[in-house]
């Protein structure tokens, strides 16, 4: 199961070169708007200290972080709903992601010009807010006498045709599906069937110039409190310190007065906004962490890890991963009494260290 995050904003807002930071792989960046065309996608690892301190206490050889998928979207501008520049690029590639990642031009540059003329945070979001919304309208519009006909049952009609209409009227006031609130549990579950673009969550970025870093810019431009979460990040220096040695990097960011880069808090937050959990695993040499949905039971992560775990699970050996920091090896902690022993349907909790038994 992959989990994916789409990379958007309006052209030269600095996407791909945020994207390029993040996967270390060199995609097309240019200062002329759409000089990405196609979705390029690249798999990151979530960093985790947790991993790393788990790694180092078993003398593991091998260290697998968990995993999610950055994709870079073609550039939006106004009119995109109706096909404007690549909107049709842009509305296909967004409906596939988990999670959009909505990047905020701050920083100015007279190279690079800016798709509307000027340097305006606030219209650039309520744009790309808009041609969202008019494309959930279109996408309901569309669709609802086909939904309603493939209905047999009055009682289940009358639900949905309550539900379109009080929907649409909120999109038409300009409001984000996120923020509408279905009546009923009918309501509720053919809402979340409709996969809207603007009811997916939202982690916003604001690119500032590598001058802006450090600067209180919540006080400049007070009205970002209100789109959260939000992270701070200047791309093209993200994108200078990913091609750095370590001990470069270090030095480069002491100079900017930061303790690590910031593109780590944008992948840990986009993690964090996916609704996972993270569990670890110790075969061998080797320590994995492994990402799942939040509710996941331990029959379901066993599938997770291997098809057969699932087929043959007998029971899970579990300890939490700072108990197991504790003790020498994983079977010191057993001898200490740790390691509790859980049945299938046990919830997977943050931390978790898992051994699963099966036949």
């Amino acid at each position: 199961m992959a989990f994916s995050l789409g990379i958007v904003g309006l052209p030269n807002a600095g996407k791909s070169t945020l994207f390029s930071a993040l996967t270390r792989l060199q995609v097309p960046i240019d200062i002329y708007p759409f000089t990405t065309i196609n979705p390029h996608k690249g798999v990151v690892a979530v960093p985790d200290k947790r991993l790393k301190e788990l790694g180092e206490k078993l003398s593991a050889e091998k260290i697998t972080p968990t995993i999610v998928t950055f994709i870079d979207i073609a550039g939006l501008v106004r009119g995109a709903h109706r096909g404007e520049g690549l909107g049709n690029h842009f509305l296909a590639a967004i409906r596939e992601v988990d999670v959009i990642c909505e990047l905020i031009r701050l920083f100015d540059d007279k190279k690079i010009a800016h798709v509307e003329g000027t340097i305006d945070p606030q219209r650039d979001i309520d744009t790309i807010h808009t041609e969202l919304i008019l494309a959930d309208l279109s996408f309901l519009e569309k669709n609802r006498e086909k939904w309603l006909k493939k209905t047999p049952h009055e009682k289940e009609k009358k639900i949905k045709e309550n539900l379109l209409k009080n929907l649409i009227e909120h999109l038409n006031k300009g409001k984000l599906s996120r923020d509408f609130k279905p009546k009923t549990k009918g309501e509720e579950l053919f809402f979340n069937s409709l996969h809207l673009l603007t009811a997916k969550p939202f982690v916003y970025v604001a690119n500032v110039s590598e001058k802006q870093i450090g600067e209180n810019l919540l006080q400049t431009y007070p009205f970002l409190k209100k789109f959260q979460p939000l992270v701070f990040l200047s791309a093209k220096l993200e994108n200078e310190l990913a091609a750095l040695d370590q001990e470069t990097k270090k030095e480069m960011l002491v100079s900017y007065h930061l303790k690590e880069p910031q593109i780590n808090q944008l992948i840990k937050t986009g993690y964090k906004m996916l609704n996972l959990v993270t569990f670890f695993t110790i075969k061998g040499k080797e320590t994995k962490a492994w990402a799942v949905k939040s509710g996941t039971t331990a029959y379901e992560a066993a599938g997770k890890v291997h098809s057969e775990m699932q087929k043959g699970f007998i029971k899970a050996e579990v300890i939490p991963w700072q108990k197991l920091t504790q003790t020498l090896s994983y079977q010191e902690a057993k001898k200490a009494g740790w390691v509790r022993t859980e049945g299938k349907d046990y919830v997977v909790q943050e931390g978790d260290v898992m051994l699963f038994k099966f036949h």
